[in-house]
């Protein structure tokens, strides 16, 4: 990706192995314990940034199939719907540790009007910042490192602001902040 720093652990085509990945977790890991800055290639661009996973959204061709298929795993599911009744639009886990969300295309595209919309067979894993300045502000980072921004930061009718990022690799990465 444009702007990122080289770290010696990058692919001949620009992408990070697993095991560059982890490297870097564990030079990040080990300098933090000895109250150090890591030396992970960016410098204090992450410093104090608090972030969690917060959902796993895994866009899908077949609402009830994917939750028949995923409840075979264990899953258990409870409906979300727009409009807070009707029939499912999409399946929320309840017993996952991290929330998994089953939605179904036309659910999606509700709530991420950009182009290209999502598809199915195409996961997007949400991370929660701690508020919508932290929200803003990582994504200004992130934007003027070339990322390419899919959604604009946005307050969403469900109380959250909310935007969405592509990795290096394209994968949608979803922003999530309470609403102030």
């Amino acid at each position: 990706m444009p702007g990122l720093p080289a770290t010696g652990l990058v692919s001949a085509r620009g992408r990070r192995s697993a095991t560059a990945i982890w490297h870097l977790g564990r030079r990040h890991k080990e300098a933090s314990a000895k109250g150090q800055p890591s030396d992970d290639g960016l410098g204090a661009w992450h410093a104090g940034t608090m972030v969690a996973v917060a959902q796993i959204n895994v866009i899908v061709a077949d609402l009830e199939r994917s939750r028949a298929f995923y409840a075979l795993l264990g899953v258990t599911f409870s409906a979300r719907n727009r409009h807070g009744d009707g029939v499912a639009e999409a399946w929320v886990s309840t017993n996952t540790g991290v929330t998994i969300v089953l939605h179904s295309t036309a659910f999606a595209a509700w709530w991420d009007e950009t182009a290209p919309q999502p598809a199915a067979g195409g996961p997007q894993m949400d991370l929660e910042l701690e508020s919508p300045a932290q929200l803003d502000e990582v994504v200004a980072k992130l934007t003027a490192i070339g990322a390419t921004l899919v959604k604009p930061p946005t307050d969403m009718p469900w109380g959250q602001r909310f935007s969405i990022v592509l990795d290096p690799d394209g994968h949608r990465i979803g922003l999530k902040a309470p609403a102030q």
